[in-house]
């Protein structure tokens, strides 16, 4: 299914002739997957050039991965050769995307099939790095400000598009602006993040771990 997600995904991408602008593109406003989604969704598409329809495709194939993933750090296999085999995945997932991007380019706003390769490779080749880390050699105390977030990130999806939490930091940290000039956007960013990661940390610490 992973496999016939990208490649249905891709013909999609490739074949189809867009009324009134020709052979489908990767391209803002030249692609299939954009008018898709302006012929169903009408004035709900806005002007990111995001698609989600036929998008599907892809993150299904994406959420595929995480599946495998997580199928195989549940296996019985001794914790070294999970390891090494979600280390052999992610740079296989990565030299395949690159690839493919040669001729199918690596377009996160089309999620496709070139970019679900390499951004799942990347995602497999960090999580060998931490289950060695943290199941391998059993170093895991220096886990909590990776917790605080790892547990948390429906919050963290939901907060960010409830409240507007750059708004909120330029509120408490305006008056720095006249001091650190052009620095102030860096300062706004990690009061951002700040204010967020204030709130996943009280809540982790409501949670038994």
């Amino acid at each position: 299914m992973f496999v016939g997600c990208l490649v249905v995904y891709a013909l999609l991408l490739t074949i189809p002739v867009v009324p009134r602008i020709g052979r489908s593109q990767m391209l803002p406003d030249y692609n299939f997957a954009i008018y898709i989604d302006r012929l169903v969704m009408g004035r709900l598409v806005d002007d990111t050039q995001y698609t989600w329809l036929l998008s599907g495709f892809g993150f299904i194939a994406t959420t595929l991965s995480g599946l495998f993933a997580g199928e195989l750090i549940k296996s019985n296999l001794p914790q070294k050769n999970v390891a090494l085999q979600l280390l052999f995945f992610g740079m296989a997932g990565v030299l395949l995307g690159l690839i493919i991007g040669i001729w199918h380019s690596v377009v996160k706003k089309l999620w496709t099939n070139s970019f679900v390769l390499l951004s799942s490779g990347v995602c497999f080749l960090l999580l060998s790095l931490f289950y060695w880390i943290i199941d391998v050699r059993g170093k895991f105390k220096w886990l909590f400000p990776l917790k605080a977030i790892g547990m948390n990130t429906i919050t963290a999806y939901v907060l960010s598009h409830v409240a507007s939490f750059p708004q909120i930091a330029d509120y408490l940290l305006f008056g720095l602006e006249q001091y650190v000039g052009e620095f102030y956007g860096v300062i706004k960013v990690v009061g951002n993040f700040g204010i967020l990661y204030l709130l996943y940390g009280i809540c982790i610490k409501t949670k038994p771990l």
